[in-house]
């Protein structure tokens, strides 16, 4: 009887032990409710960003010019070597060295017009960019008040360091594969807790509704 007892009594005070450690542990806050995480793919947002499309076309045709001028120094350079191999062993010297030299002119004038474009298109993406990202993480953030986001992580499962590395060194493979891992931060997501396309809807309906807004007449 005694036994029975002692037992009964170490249930009643394991029970009451296991209610105060709730009770507590409900204080702490660890029985909160579970924090909601969205996953949001910044590359697949910008290849679906109608406004972003846009500002590319706009920039391939600003630059369509200076793209025809290299297109067209490069085919006059390609003639010229093409007449050095073909003609040159018939050539002078003096009209050897009178082409060398043209060709050494092409060279150095494709060069610096194709760095002067590629700078001025560095600067200008730069420039939408800036202009386009605070708009991004705005839509984000609406859309995770909206729903019921707490944090929203960027998704990274999809970069794969196992990808070949073609034409590179040992070193240059081990060094883009460690970037590769370093840069993993999310192994797998479910498609659930994507808002990437909520995001681009928003996105390109306020864009849309931009372009339909008639323009201000200039002040004179």
């Amino acid at each position: 009887m005694t036994k029975n007892i002692r037992i009964g009594v170490g249930i009643i005070a394991s029970i009451a032990f296991l209610l105060a450690a709730a009770a507590w542990a409900h204080t702490a806050g660890v029985f909160a409710t579970p924090t909601a995480i969205a996953i949001f793919d910044l590359d697949a947002l910008q290849d679906g960003l109608e406004e972003q499309k846009d500002m590319g076309a706009m920039l391939n045709e600003k630059y369509k010019s200076m793209k025809d001028d290299l297109e067209r120094m490069n085919a006059e350079y390609q003639a010229l070597i093409k007449k050095l191999e073909e003609e040159g062993p018939t050539m002078t010297e003096e009209e050897r060295q009178d082409l060398n030299i043209k060709g050494l002119l092409l060279e150095q004038s494709m060069k610096f017009t194709d760095d002067i474009r590629i700078q001025s298109l560095q600067v200008e993406i730069h420039a939408i960019m800036q202009d386009l990202y605070p708009k991004i993480y705005d839509a984000v953030r609406r859309i995770a008040e909206r729903d019921g986001w707490d944090i929203v992580i960027l998704d990274t499962s999809k970069i794969d360091p196992s990808a070949p590395f073609n034409n590179v060194s040992a070193i240059e493979r081990l060094s883009a594969m460690n970037d590769a891992v370093a840069r993993k931060h999310v192994l797998y997501v479910n498609p659930n807790v994507d808002i990437t396309s909520e995001v681009l809807l928003l996105l390109n309906n306020e864009y849309a509704n931009r372009q339909a807004q008639p323009v201000p007449p200039a002040v004179p």
